[in-house]
């Protein structure tokens, strides 16, 4: 068996049925994740339904376990930052 290393970081974006429809929103936070160096330090991951459909879309910042609802580019902007360790005012 051979040890595989991973970022300590994950983001989980829902790609149910409703959330999967906000394809730009994974975008943008793909490239923001890119643009800001974090590339090696986060990884994105897709999971099915969530069941809170209402909310979409729906992304988790683990390990904090952070949940966001209804997420925007303006909180992608912040979700980043907090993973940068910066403050967004």
């Amino acid at each position: 068996m051979k040890k595989t290393g991973f970022p300590e970081k994950s983001i989980f974006i829902c790609a149910g049925s409703k959330c999967g429809k906000y394809k730009e929103i994974k975008k943008y936070l793909k490239e923001s994740i890119k643009d800001k160096g974090l590339k090696d330090d986060v990884e994105i991951f897709k999971i099915e339904c969530t069941d809170r459909c209402k909310y979409a879309p729906i992304v988790s910042v683990q390990p904090q376990n952070d949940w966001y609802s209804e997420t925007s580019y303006n909180d992608i902007d912040q979700i980043v930052a907090n993973i940068r360790g910066v403050s967004q005012i």
